[in-house]
């Protein structure tokens, strides 16, 4: 374990049916007085339905939000590396996600600006589409445009996506339209 790495953590109990299987923290420091009392200091990663809002319709079944809630824990308790990435969502950004991996976005303050009590305030997703709402990734984006799948329609005149291949098929041709230059378009698998 080495700071800036991921990791799996014990959790107290058995969870629920969830995608994400046990505890993630991001390791901040890591603390020994001796090879029996190894300590890390964490950030922790959250499921988006640990939180008071729960899931929404635009997380990723492995998204995971991250916190600024901290403790420090017995390195004992942790299982194993965690890959975790994370997804800018600039529009410049050329990372492609891989649909099973576990990434992150998002965070969420725990403290708030009063310190005082909790607040569990999310962070602003970026907004895409003409509908102006958060890509979930296991939708799909159509990079060109940051089309989002599941909104998929025939938006003004500034592009068209058409399905090639039967319905179940995730191949699509993104064909974008300028005015008084030809016709340009994508592949998209």
């Amino acid at each position: 374990m080495k700071t800036g790495h991921y990791v799996y953590v014990r959790p107290d109990k058995e969870q629920d049916n969830a995608t994400i299987k046990g505890w993630i923290a991001k390791v901040l420091e890591v603390r020994a007085g001796d090879n029996a009392h190894v300590f890390l200091r964490v950030l922790w990663m959250y499921r988006p339905e640990d939180l008071p809002l729960g899931r929404q319709p635009y997380h990723g079944e492995h998204e995971l939000i991250a916190s600024n809630a901290m403790d420090v824990i017995d390195a004992q308790s942790v299982d194993g590396k965690a890959e975790v990435n994370y997804w800018d969502e600039n529009e410049d950004s050329t990372i492609v996600l891989d649909p099973t991996k576990m990434f992150w976005r998002q965070t969420v303050d725990f403290w708030g600006k009063q310190k005082q009590k909790q607040s569990h305030t999310l962070s602003a997703v970026r907004r895409h589409c003409i509908e102006r709402t958060p890509c979930n990734p296991d939708e799909g984006v159509i990079q060109c445009e940051y089309v989002i799948l599941g909104a998929m329609r025939i938006q003004s005149t500034s592009f068209v996506a058409i399905p090639i291949a039967p319905p179940a098929s995730s191949v699509l041709v993104c064909f974008t339209l300028f005015a008084n230059r030809p016709l340009t378009s994508h592949v998209l698998i």
